[in-house]
């Protein structure tokens, strides 16, 4: 089977006979020479190797020597829609307005899966029919008399299609004694008229409703997040909504496709959502900026929203209403700040950084880092796991072993960083290294089956009988004040 498009013009010719009128390489760039009875010559350049108006869809690419034969999908296909191509699975994907990854092509040795979705927009865009040519062959060891079957030759041909079944004798000395042939050609005609089709345009089907206060009788009161009228946004746009925080965890857990930083959420750089998550029990948001997720995005909100029960938090009153800069107070946002920070400053004291760049594996942990948002100990063993990554793993041993004096053979990380703080004259440091180890033990019994160890090592930062995101806030916190002193005996302000 093979398929390329042709002008709608094309298709009587097309369909005309049964036999093929294209293959993979009449279809590449060639110079076409013709000659005429007179002598003349006349040489000229075809884009696409035919003088009909056929494009290919795809190329069939071999080569002479040892390089291998592939498949490639057409340029214009892939940039039209442009498509990622996941060489790993030989797929190219779309993303959507929201984020949202497609598996348009899918590529194997010996054919091409393409989604009819895509395929269709792609030709009205064109004003092109698709023109497939098919061929078949099916042999047998019995005779066709044996079968009920006699030598025939029938054919069938309509609007769109053309074919040409046969039934023979075989006779090639070789186990078969009878083959049928099937030969054709279909159309997938062009959908209808080119049109203009937005692909980041957002689609809104509906529109939420979110609980914006309690009436006297304790009942909900809901208002619709559609704040943006025909002259502009409605009074009720600046309407607080709360949240749970576990609103946030379907983002924290796809780092890759979405970005929780301070203030905001974004998917990409598709969309975003000013937000505020500075406070220690809720996420909040503006009604109207609900307004501008699509339906799916205020679904997934809707279900955890809750009734106002908090104000929104200072940080973000300070910032959208005021139009003040304002530091966060949630430990993971101060935390992620003074990181970068603090890395900065110990780099420009000593030429080198206290905390290596991550391995390109390990670049989602910054972006899923973050308090506990529920009570669930599978979340609190892993962001006590990527906090002891960021402040003990990616500790650069071999710079700070070199600075640090003597030690032990068998030294660690942190031994090699109290070592070098004595050394560089660096005071006060000794709770937080001690810090730093209790960290390390938790992060260590954690991660294995748990014993009284791992308690022993939870009582030891006095957060054994915490609620799992109150222990989550404390060690975070400690971070924060580790954080601090740093920064202070490297002059930050």
């Amino acid at each position: 089977m093979f398929a390329c498009l042709i002008p709608p013009s094309e298709k009587q010719s097309f369909l005309e006979h049964v036999g093929w009128d294209f293959r993979s390489d009449d279809l590449q760039p060639q110079i076409q020479s013709i000659s005429y009875g007179s002598g003349q010559q006349e040489v000229s350049y075809l884009q696409h190797g035919n003088t009909r108006g056929a494009e290919p869809l795809f190329h069939l690419r071999f080569h002479s020597n040892h390089w291998p034969s592939s498949i490639e999908v057409a340029e214009e296909f892939r940039l039209f829609f442009n498509l990622h191509h996941d060489q790993s699975r030989d797929v190219f994907l779309h993303c959507d307005v929201d984020g949202r990854e497609d598996d348009v092509v899918i590529v194997r040795e010996n054919e091409v899966r393409m989604k009819l979705a895509y395929l269709a927009r792609y030709l009205r865009a064109k004003q092109m029919d698709l023109a497939v040519q098919f061929e078949g062959h099916a042999s047998s060891t019995h005779q066709l008399l044996d079968l009920g079957l006699e030598p025939t030759k029938t054919s069938d041909r309509g609007d769109n299609y053309h074919y040409e079944l046969s039934l023979s004798h075989w006779d090639l000395r070789d186990q078969f004694r009878s083959v049928s042939r099937l030969l054709g050609k279909s159309i997938m005609a062009c959908p209808g008229p080119i049109r203009l089709d937005n692909p980041y345009a957002r689609k809104h089907e509906a529109y939420a409703d979110f609980i914006v206060g309690i009436d006297p009788e304790g009942v909900p009161i809901r208002a619709s997040c559609n704040c943006d009228g025909d002259e502009g946004r409605t009074s009720d746009f600046l309407t607080p909504v709360l949240f749970k925080r576990e609103v946030l965890q379907k983002y924290f857990s796809e780092p890759a496709r979405y970005t929780v930083e301070d203030g905001r959420l974004s998917c990409g750089g598709l969309w975003g959502l000013r937000m505020d998550n500075d406070h220690p029990r809720r996420v909040g948001a503006w009604l109207g900026d609900l307004g501008h997720l699509n339906s799916e995005e205020q679904a997934h909100w809707r279900a955890f929203n809750v009734v106002p029960d908090e104000r929104f938090s200072a940080t973000f009153i300070t910032r959208n209403i005021r139009g003040w800069f304002a530091d966060p107070a949630m430990p993971d946002l101060v935390f992620k700040r003074l990181y970068s920070r603090v890395n900065e400053a110990w780099e420009k004291r000593f030429t080198w950084s206290l905390w290596r760049e991550p391995h390109p594996q390990d670049q989602y942990i910054f972006n899923k880092l973050h308090v506990s948002l529920g009570d669930e100990q599978s979340e609190f063993d892993e962001q006590t796991l990527l906090l002891a990554k960021l402040l003990v793993d990616f500790l650069n041993e071999e710079k700070l072993a070199a600075g640090a004096g003597t030690l032990a053979p068998d030294a660690k990380g942190i031994a090699k960083l109290a070592g070098f703080l004595t050394q560089t004259g660096m005071t006060g440091g000794e709770a937080h290294v001690q810090f730093l180890r209790d960290l390390q033990r938790i992060r260590s019994k954690g991660v294995h089956r748990k014993t009284d160890e791992y308690e022993q090592a939870l009582k030891k930062l006095d957060v054994a009988a915490m609620h799992r995101v109150d222990a989550s806030h404390r060690l975070f916190a400690k971070a924060v004040d580790f954080l601090r002193w740093l920064g202070g005996e490297l002059g930050l302000g």
